[in-house]
């Protein structure tokens, strides 16, 4: 059997009032991202499988733990499949310390050699902030 390896890619928005004692880090620094006005952290973990489990078998459920530095909220998550066999996660669901999960529904196959990230969670809430606060 052949296995798929898969990667991860979180990216988290934080306000400017993030203390530096919860971000010091030498390789992932904060960068602008005008459109919102905030900063971003992005944290990266180059492979999530084990060759030698059952991790992503079809109808399986698997957790990681993945550290890094303290953010404020989930925006992005971008999976990477290299392997030749199709995978197609149903869903990630992310938790963070003292944070509420957010879940981000792919229900797509991940295509091969490709970051695949099927929609913008802060993008969504902005947006829905911006109509109760304007009106449509």
């Amino acid at each position: 059997m052949i296995k798929t390896e898969v990667s991860f890619l979180l990216f988290f928005f934080f306000a400017f009032g993030l203390s530096l004692a919860e971000s010091q880090s030498s390789t992932l620094q904060p960068h602008a991202a005008e459109s919102f006005n905030v900063s971003y952290i992005q944290i990266y973990a180059p492979r999530l499988d084990d060759p030698s489990s059952s991790t992503f078998e079809r109808c399986s459920s698997d957790t990681f733990q993945i550290d890094g530095p303290c953010a404020y909220q989930i925006c992005y998550v971008y999976l990477y499949r290299s392997g030749p066999d199709g995978w197609m996660p149903e869903s990630v669901k992310i938790y963070g310390h003292d944070t509420k999960a957010v879940t981000f529904y792919y229900d797509t196959f991940i295509p091969k050699d490709t970051w695949s990230c099927v929609q913008d969670f802060c993008l969504a809430i902005s947006v829905y902030y911006y109509y109760l606060d304007h009106g449509s």
